[in-house]
């Protein structure tokens, strides 16, 4: 794991817990899960607190030939972004969470 970078306007959240935590009134444009390495597998987790609001998902790998890419999970586009008041991750198994900011 590579660690988080919060401070760009593309949020990469790799680690869950306090680390992965975004304070303040928040702008999203797009939300997405992804399987960087190629390691996940049916059944991994990514939970994800966007202000008062818990959404927990797990990965669904299929079939190779069911298989559509990297993508896992996706939340947006968001025109004008959705508004939050902060954000964590407080499971992430395997994968890449990447969150656009305005």
């Amino acid at each position: 794991m590579a660690g988080n970078v919060l401070t760009d306007r593309i949020k990469y959240i790799d680690t869950g817990g306090a680390t992965s935590a975004v304070t303040g009134q928040r702008r999203i444009r797009l939300i997405q899960w992804i399987d960087d390495a190629g390691d996940m597998a049916d059944g991994d987790d990514l939970v994800l607190v966007l202000g008062q609001t818990t959404i927990t998902t797990k990965a669904n790998i299929g079939s190779d030939v069911g298989k559509i890419g990297p993508v896992m999970f996706e939340i947006g586009p968001f025109n004008p972004g959705y508004k939050v008041d902060g954000y964590s991750v407080t499971t992430i198994d395997k994968g890449v969470l990447f969150i656009w900011e305005d």
